[in-house]
């Protein structure tokens, strides 16, 4: 649903699940064992830090910083390849403080007009999840065949 209303998410989504490109990798970092995640990012130069996998498999993307690494947790990452999700020699990795762009104020959301071609058991689903991500008064138009509604359910005929 989020492809639909964000432009070139989908792009991005593909480059990180097809078979070729970066790709995101597991690994264990025992040498990051009792340091935070927040100091974990700063380890790597060549991958880009999501999250962690706890040891007892629970998963969190984009963990506090102050989270720690425990032995047995693996950190997730986008990298080139599970072999190129090194840690650093550096002592000190350089930050390109010019790329830090300031928070913008958000603008007010404009309601959105989304327009549905055709129809099947599914689209009420896609509506209703479409729904978690507009803004107030915002409208979806159904161009379908010939449609039987009957208590908040349409099926084609």
């Amino acid at each position: 649903m989020q492809t639909s209303l964000q432009t070139g998410l989908s792009i991005i989504y593909s480059e990180l699940f097809d078979f070729d490109g970066d790709e995101i990798c597991f690994a264990h970092a025992p040498s990051l064992v009792g340091k935070s995640f927040g100091a974990a990012l700063l380890a790597y130069e060549k991958s880009a830090l999501l999250g962690l996998r706890f040891a007892g498999g629970h998963i969190q993307l984009n963990p506090p910083m102050e989270s720690g690494i425990a032995a047995g947790d693996q950190l997730i990452a986008i990298s080139a390849d599970d072999n190129t999700m090194q840690i650093s020699d550096s002592k000190t990795i350089a930050v390109e403080t010019k790329a830090i762009r300031p928070l913008l104020k958000a603008k007010k959301r404009q309601p959105i007009h989304t327009l549905v071609l055709g129809w099947n058991r599914r689209a009420p689903l896609m509506i209703a999840e479409l729904n978690n991500y507009v803004p107030p008064a915002s409208r979806v138009t159904v161009v379908a065949g010939h449609v039987r509604c009957r208590h908040g359910e349409c099926l084609p005929l």
